[in-house]
Parts: C-alpha cells; sequence; structure tokens
C-alpha cells in the first residue's frame, strides 16, 4: 500500500467493482478549482498499489453507493493515482429503426450510469469539437454499443445522438446529444 494510505487510514474508503475484488481509494477534490461543478464531480483519487480497477471502470463506494467513472490513471513508484468523475445521471438507452415514411421505431438496449453536462455558452467558446445543435453532453463506458441516430432519454426528455468521442477518454465514450424532432414510437 502507499504510504499515503498509512498517514490518511481513516478517509479510506472501500469501492467495488462489477467482476473486480473490493479495494481501498483514497478520494480527495481535484486541485484548488472554485467552480462548483468541479468541486461537485471531479475528484482525485489514490489508489492501491497493486489495484485493478482500470480506466473505464465504474466504481462504487460501498457506504455511500456513491458512483464514479476512472477517467484516468497512472502508475508511479510513489503510488497509483487518478481522477474520477462522479456519476450524476441514469440514462435509457434506444436503438431506431425506420424512415420518415414508415415512421420510427425505438426499442430499449438498456438503462446505464453516465455524467451529463450541460452544454453552456462557455463550452461552445472552447470546445471546437462541439456540433452546433449539441445541447447536452454524457460520458458512457465504451462496453455501451451506442451509434449515431440512436436515442438517450434522460429526464424524461428524448435526445439523438449527433456525435462519438472515443478518444478523449481511455475505456470511455464522449457522446454529444441534440433535441430530438423526431416522433419515435418505443416498442
Amino acid at each position: 500500500m502507499p504510504s499515503v494510505f498509512k498517514y490518511f487510514h481513516e478517509q479510506l474508503r472501500q469501492f467495488s467493482c462489477v467482476g473486480k475484488d473490493n479495494e481501498s481509494v483514497l478520494v480527495t477534490r481535484k486541485g484548488r478549482a472554485s467552480a462548483s461543478s468541479v468541486q461537485s464531480y471531479d475528484k482525485a483519487a489514490t489508489f492501491q498499489d497493486d489495484t485493478k480497477f482500470a480506466e473505464g471502470d465504474l466504481i462504487t463506494n460501498n457506504s455511500t453507493l456513491e458512483k464514479f467513472f476512472v477517467v484516468s490513471q497512472e502508475s508511479s513508484v510513489e503510488a497509483t493515482v487518478g481522477q474520477l468523475k462522479k456519476i450524476n445521471a441514469s440514462i435509457s438507452h434506444y436503438s431506431v429503426s425506420g424512415n420518415a415514411t414508415v415512421g420510427y421505431k425505438g426499442s430499449l438496449v438498456g438503462t446505464y450510469d453516465s455524467f451529463q453536462r450541460v452544454v453552456t455558452a462557455n463550452m461552445r467558446q472552447y470546445d471546437a469539437g462541439l456540433l452546433d445543435t449539441t445541447v447536452r453532453k454524457f460520458i458512457l463506458q465504451n462496453t455501451i454499443s451506442v451509434s449515431l441516430n440512436d436515442r438517450i432519454v434522460f429526464d424524461g426528455k428524448f435526445y439523438v445522438v449527433s456525435a462519438i468521442d472515443d478518444g478523449k477518454y481511455v475505456g470511455l465514450l464522449d457522446v454529444q446529444v441534440a433535441d430530438d424532432k423526431r416522433k419515435v414510437v418505443i416498442t
């Protein structure tokens, strides 16, 4: 175990991940940022030396049931450190078939944990990869088979998938969605 674990042993928390053993993780705030979104959702983590958790994993705090994506991870002589993104959404994913003449039919693929963000004017100013129609961004595990024109339902509202970036994070997808203007019949 990293020596930092001995010093902060009271702050260690047990985390679980599907298919892996429970592990101790030290979770702290990420830097000195004053933005509320960074304070609320972005965390720094120190993992066990022999950690089996990897980038893209969805880990759950066993005591608070908070969930996080492991966004990045780096091993050094001192410790294995990384960044976590707190889950703040549960989404339903629908695949869509059909066309404008016969209509569109959507069938539920699954319900997944996600991190979501509303696209703001500030994001548009600094993120050159945003499409003009994008209203939200979702981070999903790359084990989910999401395609362009699939539908994501969040908070009772339908969105159409307009861009999928599988290179921004290791093991995760950065998905842009637009407001859904077509009527999709759910089957």
